[in-house]
């Protein structure tokens, strides 16, 4: 939708379930989790049943490789392997881990069905941008998310082309 936020949080952490989800029930938000699922019930990472839960809490779980692989540097039939049995839904949504990728990666991505995927690029996602290097902000503790916003929308508005301007 236009002027919507979405959440997204990688790699499958325990605390998603523990800290995020209940904070994410609080307030009636839902966010998309990006699962590396040859993580999912080791120490410190989510279980297949948290997982379970997430989903029936209407979170979207999206795929993020099985072994969190450097897909910029990957072979082809490895990096059709990795994102392809990380997905778990049929409508896929991917993060590339650390957002490392390449022009090969995107064709795979785009092979699989994938219907968006996320980068590690700081910005704003706009009409302009590619359903498969969707750019995020990163959040931190101390950071200002509202004022992140802000800065990264003014520099989207100066990027768009001037008929796309005054559309605003």
């Amino acid at each position: 939708k236009p002027k919507s936020i979405v959440l997204t949080f990688d790699d499958g952490y325990s605390d998603h379930y523990t800290a995020v989800l209940p904070i994410l029930r609080r307030y009636d938000f839902t966010a998309t989790f990006f699962i590396v699922s040859g993580f999912i019930g080791r120490t410190g990472y989510l279980t297949t049943l948290q997982i379970q839960q997430l989903k029936l809490a209407g979170m979207e779980i999206g795929g993020h490789t099985v072994t969190h692989l450097n897909l910029a540097n990957a072979q082809y039939e490895k990096a059709v392997s990795e994102i392809s049995a990380s997905l778990q839904t049929r409508d896929p949504v991917f993060a590339y881990p650390s957002g490392k990728y390449n022009p090969v990666t995107l064709d795979v991505v785009s092979g699989l069905g994938v219907k968006a995927a996320v980068t590690t690029n700081i910005g704003v996602a706009t009409d302009v941008s590619s359903i498969y290097e969707l750019p995020r902000i990163r959040v931190k503790e101390k950071t200002d998310l509202l004022k992140r916003i802000n800065e990264e929308i003014a520099v989207a508005k100066k990027q768009l082309a001037p008929s796309q301007r005054s559309k605003d």
